[in-house]
């Protein structure tokens, strides 16, 4: 099993690049012979031949990313567990981890990520655990278990943000949300009618009370 949980994480700060690719390797049971064969292909992965024999404690971190990744993944590991760690790095390097993360699940490995970037494990997940606090809320196919990431999210913002204004004649009670039958919804496709029942208090009356709401467009991957 191979590892990249966090940035630099196993790295020597005053150990070159070179250095540390080889205690990576003794680290996870590898001979140096082993790691000299594979050594070539790490550095050209991670574009770093102008900077492999520098101390790693010079480097950026998006420099740390692409030699911690090339390492992880050309060591061979059978199991690859990946952190947040890959957001760092650029957005043309972040491709190329994409498409060798690809390449590894091809060979029948398991991968397990572990991340907030819904776009990311979306793509690359078959399947998706949900954890609140280390509690398992859901476990199943990426469209519905990130349906339900963002329904929770949504719900925590709504509860956390309260904004008031206005003169107070009229206090908002509550917000039911439906679809064009009646139905209550969470969730809305691009296009679709709505049906807003808006409940408020009013001690007096009111002549032609005006409500206004906004909306935001997600897009979700299935």
């Amino acid at each position: 099993m191979s590892s990249l949980l966090e940035l630099g994480a196993g790295f020597h700060p005053d150990l070159t690049g070179r250095e540390n690719v080889y205690l990576y390797g003794a680290i996870m049971g590898l001979s140096r012979r082993q790691m000299r064969d594979r050594f070539e292909a790490i550095v050209a992965f991670a574009e770093l031949s102008d900077w492999i024999d520098q101390p790693v404690k010079h480097y950026s971190s998006g420099m740390y990313v692409r030699l911690g990744f090339a390492v992880a993944v050309e060591v061979n590991p059978e199991i690859l567990v990946i952190d947040e760690v890959l957001a760092v790095g650029d957005a043309a390097f972040q491709k190329k981890c994409l498409g060798r993360i690809r390449e590894f699940r091809a060979k029948g490995k398991t991968l397990l990520i572990v991340s907030h970037d819904l776009d990311t494990i979306g793509m690359l997940s078959e399947r998706i655990l949900l954890l609140d606090h280390g509690r398992v809320l859901e476990i199943g196919a990426p469209g519905s278990v990130i349906a339900r990431y963002q329904a929770l999210a949504l719900s925590l913002a709504s509860s956390i943000e309260k904004r008031e204004w206005g003169t107070r004649e009229v206090l908002l009670t509550g917000a039911e949300f439906m679809d064009g039958e009646g139905r209550r919804q969470e969730r809305f496709r691009w296009g679709s009618r709505m049906q807003i029942r808006i409940g408020y208090d009013a001690p007096r009356c009111v002549e032609n009370p005006v409500f206004g709401f906004s909306s935001a467009r997600r897009t979700v991957r299935s």
